[in-house]
């Protein structure tokens, strides 16, 4: 780098969380830089050349108000090693999923065997209303425990099942729907609110097991009228009764930070309680599980893209435990933040990879692992738009196939030029190599 490069850098210190695959880690880095957002960009380039991805830094300061805030670290020896020469410096890695850990115990995590949605069942009678893997999950009576039986002074409650569903993925139908169907349901809204937006509100539904609606939310695409690939909601297990449930799940709508700010919390998104799952973010996704229950709730979420159901719950022995109120904290927001962006780059790196299965090409299209690297790259790079980055993606994976991959990179890579310019000169580049 010119020396003319370095004028009015100043030493930055910061906490970096990054993976590798589905381990994560921690790490202190130094880098020479003007300001936060060049320290992020620095330290992404410079990991993803080891097979590492960037989450989130955090508490990236000049290095004298960083030392003042966090001495005993590792920043004075960190900068003992910044030169010009030498501008960026990372420290050893901290592991951050030891099974160790003590917040890893506050939920159960389960996926079910792969699942199949419900075809339209021609010829068979009596006709299913769920996959026979998802069957016990859902309707099944579980043997009260010996403490949920001391626990009730009564009778233990039968366990009853829930869906929660988002009118916001089938606006005006899906109210439509529930107002035919004949089973019990409400919205989590009320009031004025509910008047404004009852269309795209959450409902909750008291489900059937042998209930025509039943069947229709676990029927696929291959059936008739099958709501199994909308993602409409996830479903609840519980002996709550419905208006208890109801109560405890409005609480958690409408959530505030420290400082009293609102936030709108869309939990019964399948990318929500996924990822409240680490460290202090599962005590919200552990408050959110306990209702007036002992066991409190168990989550069946469904992931149609991926044939599979997880299950959510509290771990056996925090039963009946109170939890702090709920709060939005920046770890929750960062959490969330990072979960949904990895569920799209997943699905885009499906997207793309799903239109190079029928070539036989030389050489092959890139890995998951090589394309998640990509669009690491490409957010660092400037392309923040999700439709640019998913043309970006696209015409490098063309590239890459017609051994092109140096250069694709090196376009992609000239920031100076806006996104639409290099994906120009990128798609040009592919027609003239086309034969």
């Amino acid at each position: 780098m010119a020396r003319d490069a370095f004028v009015n850098m100043k030493p930055h210190l910061g906490f970096c969380h990054i993976s590798c695959g589905d381990d994560l880690f921690q790490l202190i880095g130094a880098v020479l830089c003007h300001h936060a957002h060049e320290f992020e960009t620095l330290i992404s380039n410079e990991i993803i050349k080891d097979g590492y991805w960037l989450h989130w830094v955090n508490d990236v300061l000049p290095a004298e108000q960083w030392l003042l805030k966090h001495p005993g670290e590792w920043g004075d020896t960190l900068l003992c090693s910044l030169s010009e020469t030498c501008p960026l410096v990372l420290g050893p890695l901290e592991p951050l999923n030891k099974p160790s850990q003590p917040a890893l115990n506050l939920l159960e995590i389960e996926p079910l065997e792969a699942i199949e949605p419900l075809d339209s069942q021609l010829g068979v009678d009596p006709q299913k209303c769920v996959p026979d893997v998802l069957s016990h999950a859902l309707f099944g009576q579980p043997t009260p425990t010996d403490a949920e039986q001391q626990h009730y002074s009564q009778a233990v409650p039968t366990m009853k099942t829930y869906a929660l569903l988002d009118a916001a993925k089938m606006p005006y139908l899906l109210p439509d729907l529930l107002l035919a169907c004949g089973l019990h349901y409400e919205s989590l809204f009320q009031g004025a609110l509910q008047d404004e937006i009852s269309n795209h509100a959450p409902y909750l539904v008291e489900l059937e097991q042998d209930h025509r609606f039943t069947r229709q939310l676990f029927t696929g695409p291959q059936g008739i009228l099958g709501l199994w690939e909308k993602s409409l909601g996830i479903f609840i297990r519980t002996r709550t009764e419905f208006a208890e449930l109801r109560h405890h799940l409005r609480k958690f709508t409408r959530l505030q930070n420290e400082q009293g700010k609102g936030y709108f919390f869309r939990f019964w998104e399948k990318t929500s309680l996924p990822a409240l799952t680490h460290g202090q973010p599962a005590e919200l996704a552990e408050a959110l599980l306990q209702d007036s229950s002992y066991l409190g709730q168990c989550w069946l979420i469904p992931l149609p893209e991926d044939h599979k159901v997880i299950t959510f719950k509290r771990h056996p022995d925090r039963h009946g435990q109170p939890t702090r109120p709920a709060k939005i904290t920046e770890e929750i927001l960062t959490a969330l933040n990072t979960h949904i962006e990895q569920f799209q780059d997943q699905q885009m790196i499906k997207n793309v990879l799903k239109r190079f299965d029928d070539h036989e090409l030389t050489p092959p299209a890139p890995d998951q692992a090589h394309l998640l690297n990509m669009l690491t790259l490409l957010r660092t790079e400037g392309f923040s738009d999700k439709e640019k980055r998913q043309d970006a993606i696209d015409s490098y994976t063309q590239a890459y196939s017609l051994g092109l991959a140096d250069q694709a990179l090196a376009i992609l890579k000239k920031s100076v030029q806006g996104p639409a310019i290099r994906l120009w000169h990128l798609n040009k580049l592919i027609q003239d190599s086309t034969p």
